[in-house]
């Protein structure tokens, strides 16, 4: 399995949309988001993020991802591009094939 999860927060230029434009916009998300949805790519969940959490990383959306590999993931990705999401939105993604902590933590140990 593979996890990915973005993060990311609206620019200057969502905010300078109309509320049809947003509207018009979120509906074409809408579609992808069915469009990208089996057995091999899941939506797993989505949070707003919380301002005051300790570290926090200065975005304020977080959808997390479970893919049966990597190029489901493209498929997101793809989608996303296709749909002029990053006109809109600052964006940080994180991706890799799903480990334990026990593998974490040691390739902590050996970098």
């Amino acid at each position: 399995m593979y996890l990915y999860v973005e993060t990311w927060s609206p620019k200057p230029e969502w905010l300078a949309l109309s509320a049809e434009e947003r509207v018009e916009f979120i509906e074409r998300i809408q579609i992808l988001l069915g469009d990208l949805a089996s057995d091999n790519l899941q939506l797993l969940g989505c949070a707003i993020s919380d301002d005051d959490m300790h570290l926090h990383g200065g975005y304020q959306y977080v959808a997390v991802w479970r893919a049966s590999d990597r190029q489901q993931v493209a498929r997101i990705e793809e989608g996303t591009e296709r749909n002029g999401w990053h006109n809109y939105f600052e964006q940080v993604n994180h991706g890799s094939s799903e480990v334990g902590p026990e593998a974490v933590l040691g390739h902590m140990l050996n970098i």
